[in-house]
């Protein structure tokens, strides 16, 4: 029995699980996470800050309603203590004697303690609201910073992409000239080369003093071919040396610009999670500050796949419910059958008793 009810369990268990029902710590902060692309991070800031800002304004809308609200009850109060003091006096006129003078007395206060409550409303609704206007304040103020801090981060952002974009540019030209010295020097060689091939092939056929000259030619063609191949290989050496000069300053200044974009960025984030603390510190609805995971992408046409795998983790958490509630039927009925079969073999022993 024990048995069965514990498998029933691991499998309502991995049933849950598999539906999400069981979520782990991570997923507590998934949410607070600004994302790894800068652009969607800047909009994500940007974010907070009008949240931060559309709260203050309306917490001091609030604020300002919940004072006219309260100075209008005081004096809904104090003209009701007035009504029933006056209704005291009058009540008391009919009596006569002390009653009389006890209400008149009474009221002369209730006229006097009026002003002063209705002036000690409007000086707590005075301060909530130079309390919500501070508030509102300092929110804005935090989220004008972090806007500001955003105006830097993007023209530090376009910076490192236009770094970015000259480097690539650089390194497309450093590819186009190696290849145009690596053309150019073997032309020059083929060239030299072709020229000398000619000549020995030509001096084959020559015999004494033509011959003569012919070799001292050639002589001079090899002696050319031999510059030839030296120059296409200082030109390319030097075409070499010339463009990662260029690139490395053009390194340098990508990473220079990378750093920067990155540190604004990372300051812009500050502020905004500052300018977060403060509008949630006042009451501010924390889900006006959730931040979408990069991990969770926006929605688009579902794929038979993800269809396929939701039916399947469906069926598989329906069947576990199934085996369960089976399970504990069939312990049921094993539990009512064995019942039932120990009051069948109990009745023999109501024959033993004596006959009357």
């Amino acid at each position: 029995m024990t048995n069965k009810v514990l498998a029933s369990v691991i499998c309502v268990g991995i049933a849950l699980s598999l539906q999400g029902c069981f979520t782990s710590e991570d997923a507590a902060g998934a949410f607070d996470k600004f994302s790894s692309d800068a652009s969607k991070a800047m909009d994500q800031a940007k974010g907070f800050a009008t949240a931060a800002s559309d709260h203050a304004q309306k917490a001091l809308g609030d604020a300002k309603d919940a004072a006219s609200k309260a100075i209008a009850k005081a004096k809904e109060d104090n003209a009701d203590l007035l009504a029933k003091a006056q209704k005291a006096v009058d009540d008391a006129k009919k009596k006569g004697g002390d009653a009389y003078k006890h209400a008149q007395e009474a009221l002369e206060k209730a006229k006097k303690e009026g002003p002063a409550l209705l002036a000690k409303a409007k000086a707590k609704a005075d301060e909530q609201i130079a309390h919500a206007k501070k508030v509102a304040a300092d929110l804005k103020e935090r989220a004008e910073a972090t806007k500001k801090q955003l105006l830097e981060t993007g023209l530090l952002e376009k910076a490192k992409k236009a770094a970015a974009e000259a480097l690539d540019n650089a390194h497309k030209k450093f590819d186009e000239a190696k290849k145009a010295a690596q053309e150019k020097g073997a032309k020059a060689l083929d060239q030299a080369k072709d020229a000398l091939s000619k000549a020995k092939e030509h001096a084959e056929k020559l015999k004494g003093d033509a011959l003569e000259k012919a070799q001292a030619h050639i002589k001079k063609l090899e002696a050319a071919t031999a510059d030839a191949r030296k120059n296409a290989a200082d030109m390319l050496a030097k075409a070499k040396e010339e463009g990662a000069k260029h690139l490395e300053t053009l390194k340098k200044k990508a990473a220079d610009a990378k750093e920067k974009a990155d540190a604004a960025l990372e300051k812009a984030k500050a502020e905004a999670n500052k300018a977060k603390e403060a509008a949630l510190s006042t009451g501010a609805d924390e889900r006006l500050f959730m931040l979408i995971p990069d991990e969770i992408e926006t929605p688009q046409a579902a794929s038979g796949a993800m269809y396929l795998g939701m039916a399947s983790l469906s069926i598989v958490s329906f069947a576990c419910i199934g085996i369960t509630v089976r399970k504990i039927g069939q312990n049921r009925r094993a539990t009512s059958i064995r019942i039932g079969d120990s009051l069948e073999e109990s009745e023999p022993f109501a024959d033993e008793c004596p006959e009357e």
